[in-house]
């Protein structure tokens, strides 16, 4: 088996006493020199000194053997233990890891269950509501009427919302390669997805040209801006025609995003809790939603590595920015 080197601190300590030792004995033997050579004639003090030397090279020896066994002895129990305590840390850690890997099946199997097994009920409801609409709504009082088009309106709700409970848990699991993507493309390819609903809003989104490029995970980076773009225009006081800004500005190194808006403003005392899970601050009846869109905005950020923040004041318009590392090696503040 190969011996392990001993440690520094055990090695310095085993000199240490050797030293000491040698010191006082040394003194010892000098002392009773002078005394030997007063008390004995020249030829007997010679011969007592002669088997003294003799005796104090045996005996320290003997003394330096025995304090570095017990030195030797002392880093052995200290390396055993050393080893008990990796073997045991690596065990937890494995277990831990089975753990985590036996949570994220279970997570899996509960997503496909959400997806598939609780969805196609609602889009059922939904899909029959919408039919007796269309089939059977000149037969239909008022109320049965409105009844319909209440079943209709939660189960489009529901299943929206069970949409973007998905994408925030698939945040937490997705493996991300994280590439250079160019901000000028993800933000067309944000306004086309969201062509439909920006004229319907009349919304005027003014996006600053040459958009720089940013270390990010593509698909993740797209549904982040889309959140913060529907995000902007949606909160803004009735009979408000939503105005957007998008620009973006180096940072030693990083680069900001900015989506500044016109909206009702957010107060500084709540701006955290925008980012938490079905946080709300305003009634689905006045702004509808699921209450999770900042939190898929803050997850995926977070998972590439960047930060998220916000600027604003009620009354005046909110500026949310995403910072990611520059793709540009070279960038500077």
């Amino acid at each position: 088996m190969e011996q392990t080197p001993r440690s520094p601190a055990a090695g310095a300590a085993a000199r240490t006493v050797a030293f000491v030792y040698l010191g006082v004995a040394l003194l010892f033997l000098t002392i009773l020199d002078v005394v030997l050579h007063r008390l004995l004639p020249p030829a007997q003090a010679g011969n007592l000194s002669l088997w003294k030397g003799v005796a104090f090279i045996l005996v320290s020896a003997g003394l330096l053997y025995l304090e570095r066994r017990r030195s030797e002895e002392r880093h052995r129990r200290l390396q055993e233990m050393e080893e008990r305590q990796a073997q045991e840390l690596a065990a937890r850690v494995a277990e831990r890891t089975a753990e985590l890997e036996q949570s994220r099946a279970e997570l899996e199997a509960f997503s496909y269950s959400v997806s598939h097994d609780l969805r196609a009920p609602l889009r059922a409801v939904e899909g029959f509501s919408q039919a007796l609409l269309e089939d059977y709504g000149d037969t239909l009082d008022e109320s049965g009427r409105d009844y319909a088009e209440r079943l209709v309106l939660a189960a489009h709700n529901m299943d929206a919302l069970i949409r973007d409970l998905l994408a925030y848990s698939q945040l937490s699991r997705t493996e991300m390669t994280l590439v250079p993507v160019d901000l000028g493309q993800v933000v067309a390819e944000v306004r086309r997805a969201m062509e439909a609903e920006l004229a319907e809003k009349k919304a005027r989104v003014v996006v600053e040209p040459n958009l720089p490029s940013v270390i990010a995970h593509p698909t993740t980076l797209v549904q982040v801006v889309l959140n913060l773009l529907r995000n902007a225009v949606k909160f803004v006081a009735p009979g408000e025609v939503p105005r957007v800004q998008v620009y973006a500005s180096p940072q030693a190194g990083k680069v900001r995003l900015y989506v500044r808006d016109n909206g009702i403003g957010i107060d500084p005392r709540h701006q955290e809790r925008v980012f938490l899970p079905f946080e709300r601050l305003h009634g689905a009846d006045r702004y509808p939603g699921t209450g999770i869109g900042l939190s898929i905005v803050r997850r995926g950020v977070e998972r590439m590595g960047g930060k998220v923040g916000l600027r604003s004041a009620v009354g005046e318009g909110s500026r949310f920015w995403i910072e990611l590392r520059s793709a540009d090696p070279g960038a500077k503040a």
